[in-house]
């Protein structure tokens, strides 16, 4: 298909199947591999459906050319969504408040508005969303130690992804099409604040766009629509893991020349 704001240049390959004396390896894999890794954006049409329903398979690839001609837009739309942080009446209180037993029932009632709210949310920004409800800010071994005591007796769901635990009340969030940005001011600061939900998803998004981008320049890419000031090594690394679990579900294909797209 030639590019509508260039002749001279060819903005996507579809291709078709029909008889060929190459492996299925070859036909399904490796050709589609081999024109991503040449910076060809891809759509697959098969005969058998066309042939059920022509209209489909051209309304597919035409809102697939939509994406490729949307003006250079980051993300697709639809997923990004705002942040919406459980709102509760802040305390001030010392650590014996919260390890003396008395107030579990308080405590549990905050981790349930947190969870609610904000969910799937990072058991360690979970932990500290709720500290920071009672006004503290500074904690250790025995703090952490009995809030997650709290945090497992309410019973959530939770999964582990990318050295990541997210909890979450059921587990709605697994096909990856929503992820969320802060208005205002940031309460997510370090890696282990956000979700690998949001991060998959958000390089879902940008992929649907995009098509295909070097891992450097999807790191930034997230790093820019999640507004962090700085990128650390530690936040470019757990990215990475992101985009590698995506990979390790089919979600994402990661090229020798270590370029990322969607599968």
């Amino acid at each position: 298909v030639v590019d509508p704001k260039n002749k001279h240049n060819f903005i996507l390959a579809i291709l078709c199947d029909g008889e060929s004396h190459f492996s299925v390896k070859d036909r399904t894999v490796m050709q589609v591999q081999t024109l991503r890794r040449n910076n060809w954006n891809v759509i697959r049409l098969y005969s058998i459906n066309f042939f059920n329903n022509p209209k489909r398979e051209i309304k597919k690839i035409k809102e697939y050319l939509d994406k490729l001609c949307s003006g250079g837009k980051t993300v697709a739309t639809g997923f990004k969504k705002p942040y919406k942080a459980a709102k509760f009446a802040e305390k001030a209180v010392d650590a014996q408040y919260i390890l003396s037993g008395e107030h579990d029932a308080e405590i549990i009632k905050a981790i349930k508005a947190v969870v609610s709210a904000e969910e799937p949310i990072s058991a360690q920004f979970l932990l500290k969303r709720v500290l920071a409800a009672f006004g503290l800010t500074k904690h250790g071994v025995k703090l952490d130690a009995k809030i997650n005591s709290l945090i497992q007796g309410c019973g959530y769901q939770s999964a582990d992804i990318a050295g990541v635990r997210s909890i979450f009340r059921s587990d709605k969030f697994s096909s990856f099409d929503r992820y969320r940005v802060e208005d205002g001011v940031q309460l997510r600061t370090s890696e282990s604040d956000y979700s690998p939900y949001d991060i998959i998803s958000l390089v879902k998004s940008i992929l649907l766009n995009k098509v295909s981008m070097y891992s450097d320049e999807l790191v930034v890419a997230v790093q820019r629509e999640l507004k962090v000031p700085r990128l650390s090594d530690r936040f470019a690394s757990y990215i990475n893991l992101c985009i590698d679990y995506g990979a390790s579900k089919g979600i994402f294909v990661r090229s020798i020349s270590d370029k990322i797209s969607l599968t």
